[in-house]
């Protein structure tokens, strides 16, 4: 272009401010000159009217698209126009799925986001800032009218401040919240300019091995996609491991890579299409029809892939069995298809490695084979799965660390991990793909926002004391509940329970390592809760456990079975009321066979799951915690009575 005398310029964040105003100067001279930009031309930066949009690969949006096409065609006799180069497949089909969207008429719809973490973190700062300190209740009463934090309640925004007075995001001063000595040092830099704006400002880092031999520089846009000790890059021709990402002085501390690694880009944040753009693609593959507007190298590329995709998307309804490897072709987009994967891990455990992009999840191990392939998607057709709030809690604990915001060093574990959730899992979304129902499941689960073992402790009141170890038991109850934390009190308590003949059972445990923490057990008249954190010898339980008499009712017995057994254990005499409602009501039955939903569709009782998930190691319980554990191990009986 410079060649034949158009003037080019560059035009993006990392640009000088100088640059970027010289460039939308001459657009709006109507002088002949080209802006190669990246997506700060979609921020309404007013350069005039351009005459010709061309487009590198395709945008991940049809609002996107629009808005960048949008630029042209606004003089009288023109027409808006784009054209696309695309170098890959993916990007002609993903380029034509934007068109034909946005011809019927399509567009994202802006998704409102009522938990709002870093937003929060940011104003509590801005507004002790600006004000020489404020107290909570004068930040919430003005915070709790924004719709952003409309889902968040108070009694979070409490835990967020206690963590941050605790953390040195915040301090303390007669009463008043003001900055803490964390958030001075990574903000106060430049009279505080990073807390003008949510986003971040441009910055380089560093690039250097541990003994502090400097190597280059990386731009935070790439630096934000890598991960401490999974991500690997190209540098200077060479490839270097990511060892950490120091963002204090922004410095990101490599290694080389170990020989025959190749930089896998694999700790990179994701960038999701989403459902109808995907879906779309995949109507274009099965189609026949022509389209006009390609060139003839698009349209033999797009004609060979619909070739190679025909068999797969028509007899093989979806799914490519291969050598070691089965290709589950959903087109379901990168948020659903991530939520799967996660799901299927708990499935099928870790035998088999889950990898999933925008349009497919692929599954290897050398047990993958049709079969149980078969089998692990009858489980996730299983809506009990998708309710389940201990999985989605699990999972959440083992998210990568990605960075989507700056603020993200000063949220408590808890809440980073629902943010990392946020971006990457769509539950709702991928069981009503998966079912064809739209069941009432939220996007992101609550199992997600607990906190897990430890951390309520960290989102106490910095001055708050030792609390006693046995709980207050609940008083407004027809059943008496006892609370057994000695060896004596579950001698006296087995001694009772030996003369039931139907026991309700069930457990309560850590998240992830599943530690047993407590045992429910409901007889005819009295409910006995065992403290298992505090009882030395739980072997005495063998005498009601192994007595297969004695019924004990459980809802989902593997679970319980895998958790007592680590302790020696064994259960004889189940009775599974899971297995009962599906042998009742058949495995298919709308709502399916949850603990949650058989209760509400026989006993027309509502059960109140919040607390399934929350820190059951901390001690004393709470009231809520005491009555959610009993009354799990109680309406087992009354199930038992209508099922059995």
């Amino acid at each position: 272009m410079r060649r034949v005398g158009t003037a080019v310029f560059v035009h993006h964040s990392a640009v000088s401010r100088e640059e970027r105003e010289l460039a939308e100067e001459r657009f709006n001279r109507g002088s002949d000159a080209c802006i190669v930009c990246t997506s700060t031309l979609e921020l309404g930066i007013d350069v005039g009217d351009l005459d010709r949009v061309l487009q590198a690969e395709a945008p991940d949006t049809v609002s996107s698209f629009l808005q960048r096409m949008g630029r042209t065609g606004r003089r009288a006799g023109q027409v808006a126009n784009t054209t696309f180069f695309c170098e890959t497949t993916e990007g002609v089909l993903q380029a034509v799925a934007l068109v034909e969207l946005a011809k019927s008429g399509w567009v994202e719809s802006v998704p409102v986001e009522r938990r709002c973490w870093p937003v929060l973190i940011h104003q509590l700062l801005a507004m002790a800032l600006a004000s020489d300190g404020v107290t909570f209740e004068e930040a919430w009463a003005h915070l709790s009218r924004v719709p952003d934090f409309g889902d968040i309640h108070r009694a979070e925004a409490e835990r967020l401040v206690n963590w941050m007075l605790r953390d040195g995001g915040s301090g303390s001063r007669r009463g008043r919240l003001v900055l803490g000595p964390k958030a001075e040092r990574r903000f106060g830099r430049k009279n505080f300019m990073e807390l003008f704006a949510v986003f971040s400002s441009p910055k380089t880092y560093t690039v250097q091995t541990p003994s502090g031999q400097p190597l280059g520089t990386l731009t935070q846009a790439f630096v934000d996609r890598l991960v401490d000790g999974v991500s690997s890059f190209l540098l200077g021709g060479r490839p270097w491991a990511v060892l950490r990402v120091q963002h204090d002085d922004r410095r990101v501390v490599v290694e080389p890579a170990p020989r025959g690694r190749q930089p896998t880009w694999g700790g990179f944040l994701p960038q999701f299409l989403g459902f109808e753009v995907c879906q779309r693609i995949r109507a274009l593959l099965e189609s026949d029809a022509p389209v006009g507007y390609l060139d003839e190298a698009s349209a033999a590329l797009l004609a060979e892939r619909r070739e190679a995709m025909r068999e797969v998307l028509t007899g093989g309804g979806g799914v490519e069995v291969l050598d070691g490897e089965i290709r589950w072709w959903t087109f379901a987009g990168g948020r659903i298809n991530a939520t799967l994967r996660y799901a299927l891990e708990a499935v099928v455990g870790s035998d088999w490695k889950v990898i999933p992009d925008n349009f497919a999840v692929k599954l290897r191990g050398e047990t993958v084979d049709a079969r149980r392939f078969g089998e692990a998607l009858a489980r996730l057709r299983e809506l009990e799965l998708w309710e389940d709030e201990r999985l989605w809690a699990e999972v959440a604990e083992g998210l990568p660390s990605y960075r989507l915001s700056k603020f993200q060093p000063l949220m408590p574990p808890w809440v980073e991990r629902e943010v990392v959730a946020s971006y990457l899992l769509d539950v709702a979304g991928a069981w009503r793909w998966l079912s064809g129902s739209d069941a009432a499941l939220e996007r992101v689960p609550a199992g997600v926002r607990r906190m897990a073992a430890g951390e309520e402790s960290e989102a106490a009141p910095p001055s708050s004391g030792a609390r006693p170890s046995a709980p207050r038991l609940p008083t407004e109850r027809e059943r008496p509940l006892v609370w057994v934390d000695s060896d004596a009190g579950l001698a006296a308590a087995v001694a009772a329970l030996r003369r039931e003949s139907v026991v309700g059972l069930d457990v309560e445990t850590t998240l992830g390592t599943r530690a047993l923490c407590l045992i429910q057990l409901a007889g005819e008249e009295v409910t006995y809760l065992v403290d298992a954190l505090e009882v030395t010898e739980l072997g005495a339980l063998s005498e009601i456990f192994g007595d297969a008499t004695i019924a004990k009712l459980i809802h989902n017995a593997p679970f319980e079975r895998e958790v007592l057994g680590r302790y020696g254990l064994e259960l004889a005499g189940v009775v599974d009321t899971l297995q009962l409602s599906r042998g009742r009501r058949g495995a298919g039955i709308d709502g399916g066979h949850s603990l949650r939903a058989v209760c509400e569709r026989e006993l027309g009782v509502v059960l109140d799951k919040t607390e399934q998930v929350s820190d059951w190691t901390d001690r004393p319980l709470s009231e809520a915690q005491v009555a959610y554990a009993a009354t799990d191990a109680e309406v087992l009986r009354a199930l038992h009575g209508v099922l059995g």
